[in-house]
């Protein structure tokens, strides 16, 4: 009874009928902003923005209303014969990284030429991103034990993507400070999966370097005669004092050959 005198009241009266309907029209206005609102931000396609980096990477930021949502892009060449390429990439605290890796090198282009002109088949195989195990090239056990503790991330797999995220106050001296100190340094690599989430709880700022797992030499009182033994060869043009004294740590990456690509993903964890 009440309801409809209320609503007899209001018809009674033709300017407190253009009033609710006016009223009844700005509440569905507002309602209808609110849910659009909601849709928006809910739905939006958020911003593209494209920068260069120092190292002359492409980087592609997408910036979502939502920070948790914001997601970083990059893709470049990884050369298989640089040990420990700095990205230029950098993480924020507790951010994540996912890389997707593809391509083929040969980490011994001489056996591939020498092969090539005697019309055989190298026992050196091309690898791809996920590295391959030590082949038989007639080491003794001492000579295949000696190499495997020179990888880079020590193993049976050879050719594999291992990652750093380094403090950024440490970046312009890291391989030096790997050459110095490996053990430190062994539990804190990671080796790249592929579509892989990797996070970096460093509590700071971290530069991404990767690297193909290959060999670097030891000159260190602990690691020479791993060197030794590693590159005792029937021919070669170097000793490893020659190597030592020209801090030729590198010499198996310079027989390296082609690149790896890396699509890389960084978002908020």
């Amino acid at each position: 009874m009440t309801n409809t005198s209320f609503i007899e009241s209001i018809l009674s009266s033709t300017g407190r009928l253009i009033r609710a309907i006016i009223f009844f029209l700005f509440l569905a206005s507002f309602i209808c902003l609110i849910i659009m609102i909601i849709i928006s931000r809910v739905f939006s396609g958020g911003d593209l923005s494209i920068d260069m980096n120092d190292q002359g990477r492409i980087v592609y930021k997408y910036s979502h209303f939502s920070k948790a949502n914001d997601k970083t892009y990059s893709t470049f060449l990884l050369p298989s014969s640089d040990w420990w390429y700095d990205t230029g990439i950098d993480l924020d605290a507790n951010q994540q990284i996912k890389m997707v890796m593809s391509g083929r090198v040969h980490l011994a282009i001489h056996k591939l030429v020498k092969a090539a002109a005697a019309n055989e088949r190298c026992k050196v195989a091309w690898t791809g991103p996920e590295g391959s195990p030590f082949v038989d090239l007639n080491e003794d056990k001492d000579e295949l034990a000696a190499k495997k503790s020179l990888l880079i991330y020590p193993g049976d797999n050879i050719g594999n993507i291992v990652m750093y995220l380094c403090p950024l106050n440490n970046v312009t001296t890291f391989r030096e400070d790997f050459l110095k100190n490996r053990k430190h340094f062994s539990s804190k690599f990671h080796i790249v999966t592929n579509n892989q989430q990797y996070v970096n709880d460093s509590g700071g700022k971290a530069r991404l370097f990767l690297t193909v797992n290959d060999m670097v030499m030891d000159f260190s009182a602990e690691g020479l005669q791993n060197s030794d033994l590693a590159f005792d060869r029937p021919t070669k043009p170097h000793t490893v004092d020659d190597l030592k004294k020209e801090n030729f740590n590198d010499i198996w990456f310079q027989d390296n050959i082609g690149s790896f690509l890396v699509n890389l993903e960084i978002s908020e964890k």
